[in-house]
C-alpha cells in the first residue's frame, strides 16, 4: 500500500486503506508523549459494501497487533474484545441519541395518540441488551444524560403493548395501511437490525410495517425534503450534540424551524408554545431560569412524541493495553496528545 502525507496543525498525517480498511498513522512531533507512531482503525473504505465484515477486519487487525485502536467494534464483539488482557475497552455514555422518526404532520403519526402507542409497543431495554450487548442505555428523557439540562421524565414509555394497542384503538388507527418504515445500514450501532425489532415489535401489536434500507447519501436526501416533497413516515435516525447542551437537541430537532429544508428535524414537529419556551431558554441569563425552560421543554416535546424514544450510544472504543492515558470523550472524540505507551 502507497501511504499518503499530509500536514496538520504540526503533525504528520499518513493514511491508506488495507484490506479495506481506512487506516491513518498519527506520527507527533519529536518527544510528544514519547511516541513516534500510532496507528488507528477508524472506518471503512468508500467502496466497501459491507460495513460489518470490514469491522470484523478492524477488529481482527486490533488482536493481531496491526493497529492499536480500533474505532467503534461490533457491539457483539465487546465482550470478547474486554476479555482480553492486552486490550482495553472504553465506552463512556456519548451525547448521541438513536430514535425512530414519526412524521408529525403527514400520514398515521399525525395522531398523537398513535405516536404514543408506537412507543409502548417497542421494548427499548430488551433492544439494550440483546440487540447492542449494552453498549447502549434506554433513553429516559429527549436528550442524552451528559448534556446541561438533561432531565429524566416522571413518565415513562415501558413496554406495554396492550395499552399500546388500546391507544391505537382510541386512535381509531387503521390496520389494514401498511406503514413505510427506513434505515440506514452501519452508520449507527447495528441500526438496520434494531430498526427490524421495531418493525417486528411494531407488527406484533397489528401494524402493517415495510421496511427499507438506504445508502447514506440517498437517506440524508430523503431527509431534507420538505414536507410537502416528504415520503418520511417512520425513520430511523442519530443526533450526536458537539456541545454539553440540551440546546442542540431540543432546538436543534423539535423547533420549527429546523424542520427540513432548513434543518434536519424531519419528524416536523412544529408547536408555538415549544417555540417560545426554546427562544426564552436561549435568552435566559440566570442558570435555574434557564434549567426550568430547558425542564418544561423536555416534558411537553417527550409527552407528543416526535420520535420513538430509543437508546443514547455508548462510544465505544478499543485499543491496545499498551496505551495508556488515552482521553475519549462522550462526543465520540479521542486525543491521543498525551498518551504513553509501554
Amino acid at each position: 500500500m502507497q501511504k499518503q502525507n499530509v500536514k496538520r496543525f504540526g503533525r504528520v498525517l499518513t493514511w491508506g486503506v488495507i484490506a479495506g480498511i481506512f487506516l491513518f498513522w498519527l506520527v507527533l512531533p519529536a518527544g510528544a508523549a514519547q511516541i513516534k507512531e500510532l496507528k488507528i482503525g477508524i472506518g471503512v473504505d468508500a467502496d466497501t459494501l459491507n460495513p460489518q465484515e470490514q469491522t470484523t477486519t478492524r477488529e481482527t487487525m486490533l488482536r493481531t497487533g496491526e493497529i492499536d485502536i480500533c474505532y467503534k467494534p461490533l457491539p457483539s464483539n465487546v465482550a470478547s474484545l474486554d476479555k482480553m488482557d492486552d486490550i482495553t475497552v472504553e465506552m463512556p455514555l456519548s451525547t448521541r441519541t438513536i430514535f425512530m422518526g414519526l412524521n408529525t404532520q403527514k400520514g398515521v403519526t399525525t395522531n398523537k395518540k398513535v405516536r404514543q402507542a408506537f412507543n409502548y409497543a417497542v421494548d427499548k431495554k430488551a433492544i439494550v441488551e440483546r440487540i447492542l450487548f449494552n453498549t447502549a442505555e434506554p433513553m429516559d428523557g429527549p436528550v442524552s444524560p451528559k448534556v446541561f439540562g438533561y432531565m429524566k421524565m416522571d413518565h415513562q414509555y415501558d413496554y406495554d403493548p396492550d395499552k399500546a394497542r388500546q391507544l391505537l384503538k382510541e386512535a381509531g388507527f387503521d390496520f389494514s395501511k401498511t406503514i413505510s418504515m427506513r434505515t440506514p445500514n452501519g452508520r449507527y450501532l447495528f441500526d438496520k437490525q434494531v430498526s427490524e425489532v421495531v418493525q417486528a415489535y411494531l407488527q406484533a401489536i397489528g401494524v402493517k410495517v415495510e421496511l427499507r434500507t438506504y445508502d447514506w447519501p440517498t437517506y440524508v436526501a430523503g431527509l431534507l425534503k420538505p414536507i410537502e416533497e416528504s415520503e418520511l413516515e417512520v425513520f430511523l435516525l442519530g443526533w450526536g450534540p458537539l456541545f454539553l447542551d440540551a440546546d442542540m437537541g431540543l432546538y436543534g430537532q423539535f423547533t420549527t424551524e429546523v424542520n427540513p429544508p432548513k434543518g434536519l428535524g424531519s419528524a416536523f414537529y412544529s408547536n408555538p408554545v415549544y417555540d417560545d419556551i426554546m427562544k426564552a431558554s436561549r435568552r435566559a441569563q440566570d442558570v435555574k431560569e434557564r434549567l426550568a425552560l430547558l425542564k418544561e421543554a423536555s416534558e411537553m416535546v417527550w409527552d407528543d412524541c416526535p420520535w420513538i424514544w430509543l437508546h443514547v450510544e455508548k462510544f465505544v472504543l478499543a485499543y491496545s493495553s499498551k496505551i495508556k492515558n488515552l482521553a475519549v470523550t462522550p462526543t465520540e472524540k479521542f486525543f491521543p496528545t498525551y498518551i504513553t505507551m509501554e
